[in-house]
């Protein structure tokens, strides 16, 4: 129940180090940059995106979303200049790499957005039985007991 934050940061650094490893796999990306770095040369790179917003009333916004990378790039975050771009479509804790440059060193221009790869579909040919599969909603407790009677039911009849 209770986790430490260096478990936690630890945990998050090896799922993103896991899919960047897919990303340059599937989208056959050249070598990753350091964002947080002035650079004149376009780049990619890959991070999680997160709110900088100190309120949690605040919903993220195109002018809000920074980029946190792994622990390989120091964990730095780095505002992201979206403006170039013309669709894109991202919230917090989503996992994207981007092409851009850090001209400055103040914030990424980010000139295309990379979607994580789907995953490959499972093989169908697995399945030795024929499946059944039903679907219920609830609710499944009455106004004057908790005893979920009718969900007892609907369980005894399939």
């Amino acid at each position: 129940m209770f986790q430490k934050v260096s478990s936690k940061a630890a945990a998050l650094d090896d799922w993103l180090g896991e899919l960047e490893e897919q990303f340059a796999e599937k989208l056959s990306l050249p070598a990753r940059g350091h964002p947080g770095t002035a650079n004149q040369t376009e780049m990619t790179t890959v991070g999680r995106i997160c709110c900088d917003c100190e309120s949690e009333r605040v919903r993220a916004n195109a002018s809000s979303l920074v980029l946190e990378c792994g622990s390989n790039l120091a964990g730095c975050r780095v505002p992201l200049n979206l403006k170039s771009v013309n669709d894109f479509s991202l919230f917090p804790g989503q996992i994207v790499a981007l092409d851009g440059m850090n001209t400055i060193g103040n914030e990424f221009c980010v000139s295309k957005v990379h979607e994580l790869p789907t995953p490959p579909l499972p093989d169908a040919t697995r399945i030795a039985e024929p499946l059944s599969i039903a679907i219920a909603a609830g609710p499944f407790s009455v106004d004057d007991n908790l005893e979920y009677q009718p969900l007892v039911e609907l369980m005894t009849k399939i």
